[in-house]
């Protein structure tokens, strides 16, 4: 997850008197606006649907920002995105918390934005010592990356689950998942065309100097017996939930551990970009920070590169003879809003 702008919507739904207790906390990634999002959410829901403009909260990190109002709000979830929010005063204190967390992560954007103007210059042979932030940032990064590690344990047991459903009967999933075919276009083999034609080959090479920066945390993640018991909590909560779905006939309910799945991941993906911008402005423009990281940038020596282009246009008919046919693969595309 970087930290895309956006928007954080209220979806309710309109009742007899006035709205159900139900709210869809949402979002939408610039440049695409939360009215957008109104006719699709209405597919499928009999009651309608309603967005007030003014409840709209624009914000940086909107991924980020979306996934901590899930935590906050998870004691008054109903299923997926939809929390019991029944009073007035209750859907003010959810927008409350976005605006919140909006004005904390605009505050933490030209965190990532100085550490991207570093990238850009070139870096001293001189490595710093570690001081006590860059050592506690070192931690935080070996922390997020054992709760991906995690996160990635759970989505693969819940693909696997919706593998053996889809190859069952794909009726079964209800839009938790479906497969998904690609097809691959067709490839010049320039490696065979090296091996066969060496000399026309190197004409066709060309000096191409290029900008390296190579940024590497030593950080080494934590294992899981390691991690927060809060954490660990909502891991085993949604481990429940994956076992609980014993038949072919309830895999669309894994559709509701994913998106926690989801959430654990945009929380733990944020953490761990945040902590590696913050070492990268600490870093400054040394080489790096004693065993901590290291952070090299330069005109990286000009490489050969084979001008396809150039040769394609020169020899079509050769360029032809080297192409492997496309092919056509398929893969299942886990839903990551509510099914």
């Amino acid at each position: 997850m970087g930290y895309k702008s956006g928007e954080i919507y209220f979806v309710r739904e309109k009742a007899d008197k006035g709205y159900s207790p139900h709210v869809k906390i949402g979002l939408v990634h610039a440049p695409r606006v939360s009215l957008d999002r109104l006719p699709e959410h209405q597919t499928g829901n009999p009651r309608i649907l309603h967005i007030d403009k003014n409840q709209i909260v624009k914000t940086d990190a909107v991924d980020r920002v979306e996934a901590q109002l899930h935590k906050i709000f998870a004691p008054k979830r109903v299923s997926g995105e939809w929390f019991e929010l029944p009073s007035e005063a209750e859907l003010e204190e959810a927008i409350s918390r976005a605006k919140e967390l909006a004005k904390e992560v605009s505050l933490v954007v030209p965190i990532f934005n100085s550490a991207d103007e570093l990238s850009k210059m070139a870096s001293t042979e001189e490595v710093i010592p570690a001081s006590d932030e860059a050592i506690g940032l070192s931690s935080d990064i070996a922390k997020a990356r054992g709760e991906l590690a995690v996160c990635a344990e759970l989505e693969a047991s819940i693909v696997e689950k919706l593998r053996e459903a889809l190859e069952a009967d794909e009726g079964v999933v209800k839009g938790a998942a479906k497969v998904v075919t690609v097809n691959y276009k067709p490839k010049f083999m320039v490696d065979t065309f090296k091996d066969e034609n060496q000399e026309l080959f190197e004409k066709y090479l060309e000096d191409v100097s290029t900008w390296s920066q190579t940024f590497r945390p030593k950080a080494k993640k934590l294992e899981r017996s390691s991690l927060d018991r809060e954490f660990l909590d909502e891991v085993e909560r949604i481990e429940a939930l994956i076992d609980a779905v014993r038949s072919v006939e309830d895999a669309y309910l894994l559709n509701e551990p994913q998106l926690f799945v989801t959430n654990l991941q945009a929380l733990s993906s944020w953490n761990e970009q945040i902590s590696i911008a913050k070492l990268k402005v600490l870093c400054g423009t040394n080489a790096g920070i004693e065993n901590i990281c290291t952070w090299t940038r330069k005109n990286a020596e000009p490489k050969s590169v084979f001008n396809e282009d150039k040769f394609a246009a020169e020899n079509p008919e050769l360029y032809f003879d080297y192409f492997a046919e496309g092919k056509t693969g398929t893969f299942i595309r886990v839903a990551k809003r509510k099914a």
